[in-house]
């Protein structure tokens, strides 16, 4: 599915059910970690029937992200896909696993549309791979255009798909947390997957990625359509792929409401449902497998899947008002919900308690838990472990260096579910705020900061009459700033971009930790923040800004830093 998320085009020709025929998507259109002991995404039985399942054995329960340079994709749909944040948050929904759409092969098909070409959007795939691996997900890599044979008939060699994946297939091929999705819904007719042309077409993109990634597991078709004859359709491929690493993507739209054509494909073939819509979008099938959800089929059929939802709703309305209650209501849940997490509170120090240099601290605290007893609380300084109390009143003493401190307490219950408590801040010893040399620009210079690139100063400011201004992906305006150790502090700054289609990182690094950054795609001011805690000996970080694309231009202004409370 491709989703124009500003005016909800359907892109896809619309074809006759009788024939056979399925419109496609509708109204939707670094340092790589060494790979796993196990072979990145094959299940752990010998034989490739099934499901796809991740290197851990599990299940991949998956939702789409978006990279895509035309205008029609919002800012924050992209925006969404580039921040570890949003990651870890569909995660805690549940998720395991990002489908990353790539949606320009489409629009440059088309060529009367603004894209990315690949090598514009190699540095975001980065982004997101890190992503992946920052919040312990699985990432499949989807070459996503739709109908590109449909509607441009010299497509059928599948040349522009071949090029794509000789460049992207090898970047990933040792990255046991990436799949290999390598097209999307090819055509909207399935005489296409017959046609000899096409046959020979797609065994070659098959051998292009094989060959640049022969472990990785590779998920082939996605067909748009459950009116296909399936079978028939892999026999042409039977004996020429590699079924240890290779996955049969499937989409369910269509008239057809039977299970019985996936479970026939699982006695033989590894499968995935790579996309399934909910419940009043035009294409699915009305109570697919007896069930209302989609996902509740999949989940019953022990099938790996990826839902669908429209580039815009960055809020996940389907997932949180529709997936979850239902699934949770009808028994089909996977995730957390079955056991009541404990709760747990510091009732001493009090929140902003200060402490004289050398003290003895005594950190208390409380738990309870619903539906079954509390075995432990871990006491934490900021995210260090101190130490473990396994029986009431729970209690840790501590003398710390001199620092500023962010306390909480994480209670375990007898599910081995846990509760983290709120944060209690505390100061011990001298711990001041630090300043930034030339914070606001004022002097009409950049006095005070390094220049890696292109920056020069701008009367286009968020107060006063000066800013800086930082242009291309390749420049970096910092400064080294001196700090406590073991202190939390949070900088803060204003941003704006000048050019559509581009965000800008501002982070902190060298600081006894690693870089941590947010990011700000807005096109007025908008004030973004920071927060780090230094190690036990540094006293010193560096604070940066650093456009995300080549020729984008941004400005910053009004930097501040204060210990967070």
């Amino acid at each position: 599915m491709l989703l124009q998320s500003n005016h909800k085009i359907i892109f896809a020709a619309l074809l006759v059910w009788s024939t056979g025929l399925l419109v496609g998507c509708n109204d939707h259109f670094n340092e790589v970690p060494k790979p796993s002991l196990t072979q990145p995404g094959v299940t752990q039985s010998s034989t490739p029937t099934g499901t796809l399942r991740d290197k851990n054995g599990q299940i991949m329960r998956a939702t789409p992200m978006v990279l895509s340079g035309n205008s029609e994709i919002t800012d924050a749909a992209v925006a969404d896909a580039l921040s570890l944040e949003r990651w870890q948050y569909i995660k805690s929904l549940g998720f395991n696993t990002i489908r990353l759409c790539l949606v320009d092969p489409y629009y440059e098909l088309q060529t009367r549309w603004s894209y990315w070409t690949l090598q514009e959007t190699l540095d975001e795939i980065d982004i997101c791979v890190n992503n992946a691996q920052a919040a312990g997900m699985n990432i499949i890599i989807n070459y996503h255009s739709v109908g590109e044979i449909d509607r441009k008939g010299e497509n059928m060699d599948q040349a522009y798909a071949k090029n794509y994946w000789s460049v992207l297939a090898p970047r990933y091929a040792d990255n046991d947390w990436v799949y290999y999705e390598i097209s999307n819904e090819t055509s909207f007719e399935e005489d296409t997957y017959h046609n000899p042309v096409f046959i020979q077409a797609y065994k070659e993109l098959y051998d292009i990625v094989r060959a640049a990634a022969p472990n990785k597991q590779i998920i082939v078709f996605s067909w748009n359509s459950v009116n296909f004859d399936y079978q028939a359709i892999v026999n042409h491929f039977d004996t020429h792929f590699d079924w240890n690493y290779t996955t049969i993507g499937y989409h369910i739209y269509g008239s057809y409401t039977s299970t019985d054509k996936i479970q026939g494909l699982m006695q033989n073939y590894r499968v995935m449902c790579t996309e399934w819509d909910y419940p009043g979008s035009q294409w699915v099938p009305d109570n697919f497998g007896g069930n209302y959800l989609i996902a509740e089929t999949m989940e019953e059929l022990g099938n790996s899947w990826a839902d669908w939802r429209h580039w815009g709703d960055t809020a996940l309305v389907e997932i949180r008002d529709v997936l979850i209650p239902d699934a949770m209501q009808k028994g089909y849940w996977w995730g957390a919900g079955g056991n009541s997490a404990p709760t747990a509170s510091i009732t001493s120090p009090q929140d902003g308690a200060s402490f004289n240099s050398g003290a003895s601290i005594t950190l208390d605290a409380s738990a309870s838990d619903a539906d079954g007893t509390v075995t432990k609380i871990d006491f934490y300084a900021n995210g260090t472990l101190l130490g473990t109390d396994t029986s009431a009143p729970y209690s840790y003493t501590w003398s710390p260096a001199d620092g500023s401190y962010n306390v909480t307490a994480v209670a375990t219950d007898d599910q081995q579910t846990t509760g983290t408590s709120a944060v209690v801040q505390i100061t011990v010893g001298n711990a001041t705020p630090t300043n930034i040399v030339n914070a606001d620009f004022e002097l009409g210079n950049l006095n005070g900061w390094s220049v890696t690139g292109t920056a020069s100063i701008s009367t286009d400011a968020q107060s006063g009459g000066s800013g800086a201004t930082i242009t291309d992906k390749d420049s970096k305006l910092y400064q080294q700033i001196s700090v406590n150790p073991n202190t939390t502090y949070t900088v803060s700054v204003w941003c704006k971009k000048v050019d559509s289609q581009s965000g800008i990182n501002i982070g902190v690094e060298n600081y006894g930790g690693s870089t941590v950054s947010t990011q700000s795609w807005s096109s007025s001011w908008e004030q973004v923040s920071v927060t780090f805690t230094t190690g036990p000996t540094d006293t010193s970080a560096t604070i940066f800004a650093s456009p995300q694309r080549k020729n984008r231009t941004h400005l910053v202004d009004n930097w501040t830093i204060s210990i967070s409370n």
